[in-house]
């Protein structure tokens, strides 16, 4: 009996309602549905043809663009559009037949081929609605924007942003299309369609369930971001590249050997070929060039501490810093003088040498000359005095100042050298009128020498004097005293002797400054020299544009032998260059045309040449310059070029290279990382980033910030592996995990091999970081299976064992009885017979309630049970049961309540839960006493429902709760009503609850009944 049983009108309107709702969306059911559309192209052909922005179409292309757009149009089925910022097609597509026929009509309405004037014509309705008022708008709003469209569904736009800048946008069209006449015949009127077609069209579309249309926003948004993203990142690339392009020709045209360091890795990034040439090395660190150019430790040593405030300095200033002169050692053991510039660039150093060692040689000569004759000056026995003239106001010689003199001046004169330098010569000698003026006037300003002897009275000497001017208005006189020796000749001859050997000396420090001389018209040879054979090509052209001069590396890069140089002009129609986007290069827009017209220099211009002979393009850096005469006229332009193919090529296949590395990690599921342990820098590949599932700007690129992604059970195990590898020099190669934020676990197999200097000290650590998240689960399903089969075997003997017994009983009671019946049969009567043949029978019926539930329960085993789980109406099956057993219940008085909501769900295969429900009715009435209560009840979590069947019968003891629902502990037992049964209906039913993913348990007191209760999903999971 039941309190609440609904009427068969009820029923029926309840299961039609739910047979319509299931209609709506039967479509998605049918995997042909989804993705199966035949390619479409409209009728007018493709706009995207007239972007002129091209931003998000080049750097982010069509196919990509497809590609990110092909699941937002498998969820709805519309139409979806890309615009530029200024309302230029990216990307279109339409997808459904309602679509295409509005855009297709609105098309017509322009009345024009040319798509250019329809798109501002304003009759183009969707293509107006679409822009103006739903994807311009959220341009121009920075923000979403969801709106009606005038072909009765919505549209939806999302701005697509580069940081804070609106770059462009995506919409897309969304719901079902209207169905009633009044809107169709409104629309079919707007857009002039036939209305019976338009109606075709309508009923013909699937609708979308609202879930389903929120999931498509949210992906809207994620490809907008996506977007976004790739036209970033391109921008950046393209960015940092061009800027290594203008540092590399800037490096490589400069007259002066560079380099350019890494100050994050300590590497040598760049040569320049000049400094190649001129020392012979080309070390890959910086520790490598200071071991090269300063192989003595100590000098080395003093190097790297003149260095450090240098380089401080630099990293402040945005000039080249002078750190001063240093001899560097070539590979040919030749020793160089060099002025090192520094300048600092973020995170690089560009050094520039400047060679000064022939200035420096002649620097040399010349101090050691000076020296000898500062050395001779001193220690002449003759007085040697230097003056100048003082002048009066009409600018007449009145007095000379003595400005120097040697300790000679002092024994012959008795005057201290403090008291007569910078004094006046009436001063110094005590005399009216200067000694001697006017013949030490003449000398000074003419630049005459003169020599003469004379007897100076102030005191009493006899001097012999030449005067010499070595600039004007100053004079030197060399004065010998010859009061003691003017009679002796042959101290006159010795002093002869050694004035001879003394102008010996100044005529031996003249040819050290002629040699000093002659070095530098050697610099001008060796200019010479570096033009004709140097690998960059020169050329002079006049200033009407002829090429008047040029060197081997011209003709050689052009293909051209000199001759054939000479008197061309870049006008000429026999060149043929080209743009590197292989468009004409015209004659006048070469560096040297413009040069001519400007005056101005021209740098980095990038050109293809094409070399005949070779049937290629070569790749020229050229870069042109002024040279004006005394007039600042101009009087011919130099262009230097350097030939860039290979460069080109290189770089090319290096990023091609780069490019496939970056695709095989992702294949893989392998990225690499590097730590720079001095500074403590961290670099990780994208891959890295996939796999602890992050952004560079959520991590902290230190080894600590690596840490706190370990699992922390794992960490220290992680960190004492890095510090064992460090200690002992050796790789190592672990497995680990790592704790997403999201909670997720990952697992991940570490390989890492760190690079030590000659001390031991670690420099550098490299590894790779395989994701075996996959591999680890599948371990552990195939851990977890052979548990279940270890456990399954442990139990099959003594499942075997009561299923011998349990069959082997009714067996005996059949053969005992039917050989009864055999033997006895005229001795029984009719009664009799009967008696022992419904035993039989009964017997028999148990029996094959037994065999049929074991088959049952061994097609479940083996999974061939059809299970056909969906959303189920829990109600009509707990009481179509309830009607199955209503007699049996009634037979022993016992009340059956069914306590739960009418319209409660679950998603359940029917057939299987009824026969789950009965198991459990059927158990509950057996142990019930007449005139006993069952009670059916269920609720409701966020996740599951609980359905729970409790009696006022017998009870369990804990013992036969703890072997319920268990393969190997079978047991059946009587009813109050000495009923039976086969033992296996528990275990049927915790088979099809785990079918369904939910849980089954009882709990029971002896002489206060049991509850069995049992949990189903409640919504459908999601499959692949």
């Amino acid at each position: 009996m039941h309190k609440n049983s609904p009427t068969n009108e009820e029923l029926s309107k309840k299961v039609a309602e739910l047979e319509a709702q299931l209609a709506k969306t039967q479509w998605l059911h049918d995997k042909e549905n989804i993705g199966s559309k035949e390619p479409y192209t409209p009728y007018y052909g493709d706009v995207t043809e007239l972007n002129t922005d091209r931003t998000i179409l080049d750097l982010v292309g069509k196919e990509t663009l497809k590609n990110l757009t092909s699941e937002l149009m498998d969820l709805l089925d519309t139409s979806v559009a890309i615009y530029e910022k200024n309302g230029d097609y990216a990307y279109g597509e339409f997808d459904s037949a309602w679509c295409r026929l509005l855009d297709a009509s609105s098309r017509k309405l322009c009345q024009t081929n040319d798509n250019k004037i329809a798109l501002n014509c304003g009759k183009w309705l969707c293509h107006d609605d679409c822009w103006n008022n739903s994807a311009k708008v959220a341009i121009i709003a920075k923000k979403s924007t969801d709106i009606d469209c005038p072909g009765g569904i919505r549209l939806f736009a999302e701005p697509i942003f580069v940081g804070s800048e609106v770059i462009g946008a995506i919409n897309t069209g969304y719901g079902n299309p209207p169905t009633d006449n009044e809107s169709l015949k409104e629309i079919a009127e707007k857009y002039r369609i036939d209305f019976n077609t338009l109606k075709q069209k309508a009923k013909a579309y699937n609708p979308r369930p609202d879930f389903i249309i929120e999931i498509a926003k949210k992906r809207l948004k994620s490809i907008a971001q996506l977007i976004g993203e790739i036209v970033s990142r391109k921008q950046t690339g393209q960015a940092l590249l061009e800027s290594q392009k203008k540092l590399s020709l800037i490096v490589n045209e400069s007259p002066f050997p560079m380099t350019i360091a890494d100050l994050r890795h300590e590497k040598v990034q760049y040569w320049s070929q000049n400094a190649v040439k001129m020392f012979g090395h080309s070390p890959a660190t910086v520790s490598e060039w200071y071991e090269l150019a300063y192989p003595d430790p100590e000098y080395r040593k003093q190097v790297i501490e003149r260095w450090k405030p240098y380089l401080k300095t630099a990293r402040k200033s945005d000039t080249a810093i002078n750190t001063g002169e240093y001899h560097i050692t070539c590979k040919d053991g030749s020793i160089k003088i060099c002025e090192i510039y520094a300048q600092y660039i973020p995170n690089h150093i560009v050094v520039t040498f400047n060679d000064i060692t022939e200035p420096k040689i002649a620097e040399e000569a010349l101090r050691k000359s000076q020296n000898k004759l500062r050395t001779l000056f001193a220690s002449m026995s003759e007085m040697v005095v230097m003056h100048e003239l003082v002048f009066d106001r009409d600018g007449k010689p009145v007095n000379y100042r003595i400005t120097d003199c040697n300790e000679a001046f002092t024994k012959i004169t008795g005057i201290s050298r403090n008291a007569a330098v910078g004094r006046l010569s009436t001063e110094v000698y005590g005399t009216e009128e200067p000694p001697y003026l006017s013949k030490y006037s003449e000398v000074a300003l003419t630049g005459e020498p003169y020599h003469y002897e004379t007897y100076f009275q102030p005191m009493d000497k006899h001097f012999s004097i030449s005067v010499i001017s070595p600039e004007k208005k100053h004079f030197a006189t060399v004065t010998t005293d010859v009061t003691e020796h003017k009679q002796s000749e042959r101290l006159l001859k010795n002093k002869n002797e050694k004035i001879a050997a003394q102008n010996q000396e100044l005529n031996q420090a003249n040819l050290e400054l002629f040699a000093a001389k002659e070095t530098t018209e050697k610099s001008e040879e060796n200019l010479r020299f570096l033009f004709e054979n140097m690998v960059q090509g020169v050329v002079y052209h006049k200033p009407s544009g002829e090429i008047i001069r040029a060197n081997e590396a011209a003709a050689r890069i052009l293909g051209l032998s000199l001759d054939q140089l000479y008197g061309k002009t870049s006008l000429d129609p026999r060149w043929k260059s080209i743009h590197e986007d292989g468009t004409a290069y015209p004659g006048e827009t070469h560096p040297a045309r413009i040069t001519i017209k400007t005056k101005k220099p021209v740098r980095n211009s990038i050109m293809g040449v094409f070399i005949p002979e070779k049937n290629v393009y070569s790749w020229i850096n050229i870069n042109s310059i002024p040279q004006f005469n005394d007039k600042n006229e101009l009087a011919q332009v130099v262009v230097t070029f350097a030939d860039i193919t290979e460069i080109r090529n290189a770089k090319e296949k290096a990023e091609e290279s780069e490019e496939r590395l970056k695709q095989a990690q992702h294949n893989a599921q392998l990225g690499n990382w590097k730590l720079d342990i001095i500074n403590d820098k961290l670099y990780w590949s994208d891959e890295i980033y996939r796999i602890f599932d992050c952004q560079p700007q959520e991590f902290k690129a230190t080894y600590e910030g690596f840490l706190e992604f370990i699992h922390p059970d794992d960490r220290e195990m992680v960190n004492e592996a890095y510090t064992h590898s460090l200690q002992t020099q050796k790789p190592y190669d672990i497995t680990h995990r790592l704790l997403m934020k999201s909670g997720k676990i990952k697992y991940v197999q570490e390989k890492c091999k760190t690079t030590f200097d000659k001390s031991g000290k670690p420099l550098v650590s490299e590894g790779i970081v395989l994701n075996i998240t996959k591999l680890k689960e599948q371990e552990n399903k195939l851990h977890q299976y052979s548990k279940k089969l270890e456990e399954a075997n442990a139990t099959k003997d003594q499942f075997i064992s009561i299923l011998g017994h349990d069959l082997r009983s009714p067996f005996t009671t059949l053969l005992g009885f039917s050989d009864i019946l055999i033997k006895k049969f005229d001795q029984y009567d009719r009664e009799k017979i009967k008696e022992h043949i419904e035993t039989i029978y009964k017997t028999s019926r148990q029996t094959y309630n037994l065999l049929n539930n074991l088959l049952e329960w061994s097609s479940i085993q083996r999974d061939k049970i059809p299970f056909n789980p969906e959303t189920t109406n829990l109600y009509f099956l707990v009481y179509e049961t309830f009607m199955l057993l209503n007699d049996s219940a009634d037979a022993k008085q016992i009340t059956i309540e069914i306590d739960m909501a009418e319209e409660i769900n679950a998603v359940a295969d029917s057939e299987m839960i009824k026969t789950v429900i009965r198991n459990l009715l059927s158990n509950a009435i057996k142990f019930t006493p007449e005139r006993g209560k069952i009670n059916v009840s269920a609720s409701k979590s966020q996740n599951f429902v609980q359905v729970e069947i409790s009696d006022t019968g017998t009870g369990m003891k804990q013992e036969t709760l703890d072997s319920l629902f268990k393969v190997g502990k079978i047991k059946s037992k009587p009813g109050t009503n000495d009923e039976h049964g086969t033992g296996f209906g528990l275990l049927l039913c915790k088979e099809f609850i785990n079918k369904h993913g939910g849980e089954i348990w009882a709990e029971s007191e002896v002489g206060k009944g049991s509850d069995f209760k049992f949990t189903l999903p409640r919504k459908l999971e999601a499959t692949d």
